[in-house]
C-alpha cells in the first residue's frame, strides 16, 4: 500500500542541498519541486526513499506544476 500524500510529505531527506527538509517543505518552491524531479531521475536513488519520492510527484497538482516549470524553461 502507498503511504497517504500527507504522510509522503513529511520525509524528510537526510542528502543534499535540501538536507534536513521534508517534502512538503521542498516543494514550496520552483527550486525544490525541480531538484525532486531531478533526484528521481538519478541512477544512485534506490529503494524506499526513490519510490517515496516518485509517488509524492505523482500527486496531480504536483505533477502538473512540475510540467509547467519544465515548460517554462524550455521556454
Amino acid at each position: 500500500m502507498t503511504p497517504s500524500h500527507s504522510t509522503l510529505g513529511s520525509i524528510v531527506l537526510p542528502f543534499g542541498k535540501f538536507k534536513g527538509m521534508a517534502l512538503d517543505d521542498i516543494a514550496k518552491s520552483d527550486r525544490g519541486l525541480l531538484y525532486l524531479d531531478w533526484l528521481v531521475g538519478q541512477p544512485w536513488l534506490k529503494g524506499n526513499l526513490k519510490a517515496d519520492i516518485t509517488a509524492y510527484l505523482k500527486d496531480p497538482a504536483i505533477a502538473d506544476e512540475i510540467k509547467r516549470l519544465i515548460k517554462e524553461d524550455e521556454e
